[in-house]
């Protein structure tokens, strides 16, 4: 009787092993390097020195002001 309990606990055994080594390979081969990119958008905002006045009224004469993050026309425009 006790070779047959004995034998029991080596398939076990074996059995946990098998099972460890299967968790451990899977575990290092399916592990990957995680990474993310960002990325700012950056837009300058217009000035007469980068556009020019008369491409910079036309710039603010079709609502550039309203979706830029509240820049004023008159600091866009003061250094003319």
């Amino acid at each position: 009787m006790t070779g047959h309990m004995h034998g029991s606990r080596t398939n076990v055994r074996i059995t946990v092993l098998v099972l460890a080594w299967t968790v451990l390979a899977c575990t290092l081969v399916g592990t990957r390097t995680v990474s993310a990119q960002t990325y700012v958008s950056a837009e300058p905002i217009p000035s007469v020195e980068m556009v020019g006045g008369t491409n910079l009224a036309r710039i603010l004469g079709i609502g550039y002001q309203a979706w830029s993050c509240g820049a004023s026309a008159s600091s866009t425009t003061a250094a003319s």
